[in-house]
């Protein structure tokens, strides 16, 4: 959940910061490196689908970035929230190559 939506914080929840970093990302471009980006989506239990809540910036010619954009998402100790890391190679106008994901819960990258 986007920290925007602070109408579900409660006694049980609190905002966190989540930054990106990979390692050893597959290359896909031919003549350099990829331009990496991520996005971070985690899955609404009602509906069973994964919403998008932040993306990071785009970083030139790396396999390894270490993203500085932050992204701030509630935190409940009371529930499990899954979550996926999409990232991305950016080739321009709008069209990317899929670099690889991973899938985790968000209390375990707090915790």
């Amino acid at each position: 959940m986007l920290c925007e939506d602070l109408e579900v914080l409660n006694e049980y929840s609190q905002i966190v910061s989540v930054y990106i970093s990979a390692a050893n990302l597959r290359n896909r471009d031919t003549f350099s490196k990829s331009d990496p980006y991520a996005q971070i989506y985690v899955k609404d239990q009602d509906v069973g689908l994964y919403k998008l809540m932040g993306d990071t910036e785009k970083l030139k010619n790396t396999q390894s970035p270490d993203f500085s954009q932050e992204i701030r998402l509630i935190y409940n100790f009371e529930m499990k929230q899954e979550i996926k890391i999409e990232f991305r190679d950016d080739d321009g106008n709008g069209s990317f190559d899929m670099l690889g994901v991973h899938m985790t819960s968000l209390g375990h990258v707090v915790g």
